[in-house]
């Protein structure tokens, strides 16, 4: 199936999407800044006897620019420092002459010794955390700036765009896990804010879903894009989703139509050679009607025109076979019927409900595949692939909500569930 393969060809696994933003560690830390006030002179603090003088000294010549004297001055001063105050008072001046140097080392250095004072609390105490995360990514240690800044955000709370961040630091790292959590953040904390969470933001949490293997939310999320960001490419990832069923394989021949019915359902733009292997499917399952529905507006549009003369001979081929067959059925169809409810075979009469489906006469479609289900059809896995042909056909009646009612029944992992989550959505979404 040429529309099937062109979604998941190019994919280094079966679940990969197209790569999302890739934020870098500054990004994750951007928010996480020293407040303008870390880089003022703090004001003169009660310090040991002998600082005082080589620490006003050094003050004078920092409001003054003079980074070297400042520097040379604290020298000298931190030879007399004898208390926690002291060595406050200290390394809060030396982090200002770091910073006018440019010394990011230097200012970690102040920053984790102003800290291990244990003398600061409240905003302070925030401030100078905040400045050690900046610090460490300044000196080039964006590994040590990503985890103190995830444990500032996990203590004060962060932006979207932090939690986004550090969401895809665990992502490069394989912390699944790690990634889920800080994604869910991220989205949260942006519809919090009052802004609609970027595309970005849900294409991480697909690859985190993807690498924790949580399917459902995986899929969860595709949806949530198809209602913020609605683009064919998130339908075909959730349609297709049918094929990696662990029961697809065996059930192909039954639901391989079903995948591209919901592809057009959803309103994917297919091109002329996908629409024309549709109706090959269609044809495939004895649905010639279905397959000339299908076809005729490509032939009267010109469409095919396009093609290759290997396709185009091909796809003729298929046309000219299901005209023929499409009128023999209409003449039998009635007599069909007949046989079929005569001999009351449950998987015979949801066959013929398809057929009927498949003609556009859903009310006879939903008669008879109702009756095979009442009859009992013995693969479960077939049953439910009637009831996703049963709520198609209601949905096409207008009856929307018993449709998704008798989708919600299906569990088979033949594909058909997957389908019918995806018609559940098709049903609320498509006019």
């Amino acid at each position: 199936m040429a529309v099937l393969n062109s979604l998941t060809r190019k994919r280094p696994s079966s679940l990969a999407l197209i790569a999302v933003t890739i934020l870098s560690a500054s990004a994750v830390c951007s928010a996480v800044l020293a407040p303008a006030a870390m880089s003022q002179p703090p004001p003169a603090q009660m310090v040991s006897k002998q600082m005082a003088a080589p620490m006003n000294e050094a003050r004078t010549a920092a409001v003054a620019k003079d980074w070297a004297t400042a520097k040379a001055k604290l020298e000298v001063a931190a030879t007399f420092a004898k208390t926690p105050q002291d060595t406050l008072a200290l390394e809060q001046l030396r982090y200002i002459v770091a910073d006018g140097l440019g010394d990011a080392q230097g200012k970690v250095k102040s920053i984790e010794a102003v800290l291990a004072t244990n003398l600061l609390a409240g905003e302070d105490l925030k401030k100078y955390k905040a400045g050690l995360a900046q610090a460490y990514l300044q000196a080039g240690d964006e590994k040590k700036a990503v985890v103190l800044t995830r444990a500032f955000v996990d203590e004060y709370g962060g932006t979207h765009a932090q939690y986004i961040g550090i969401a895809n630091e665990a992502l490069k790292a394989n912390d699944g896990a790690t990634a889920v959590i800080y994604a869910n953040k991220a989205i949260e904390s942006a519809r919090t804010s009052g802004a609609k969470p970027p595309e970005s933001y849900y294409r991480l949490q697909l690859k985190a879903f993807a690498q924790t293997k949580e399917m459902d939310k995986y899929y969860a999320t595709i949806e949530t894009l198809i209602a913020e960001y609605p683009k064919d490419e998130y339908w075909k990832e959730l349609i297709t989703g049918a094929q990696r069923e662990p029961g697809y394989q065996a059930a192909a021949s039954d639901v391989r139509l079903d995948v591209y019915r919901a592809l057009a359902g959803a309103g994917v733009k297919l091109t002329p050679d996908e629409k024309a292997n549709m109706a090959s499917e269609a044809l495939k399952r004895v649905l010639p009607a279905e397959t000339v529905a299908i076809m005729q507006p490509l032939y009267a549009s010109g469409e095919l025109g396009g093609a290759s003369d290997a396709n185009a001979a091909r796809h003729k081929s298929t046309f000219d076979e299901a005209t023929n067959k499409a009128a023999v059925e209409k003449s039998g169809l009635a007599q069909e019927e007949k046989e079929v409810v005569a001999k009351g075979d449950a998987a015979s009469l949801a066959a013929l409900g398809e057929v009927y489906m498949a003609r556009g006469d859903n009310a006879k479609a939903i008669d008879l595949i109702q009756k095979g289900l009442a009859k009992g059809i013995a693969d479960a896995g077939k049953a439910d692939i009637a009831k996703l042909h049963l709520g198609m056909a209601q949905y096409r009646s207008g009856q929307k909500d018993v449709a998704r009612a008798t989708w919600a029944e299906i569990k088979a992992d033949n594909g058909s569930a997957m389908l019918a989550r995806s018609w559940t959505l098709i049903s609320k979404t498509q006019p």
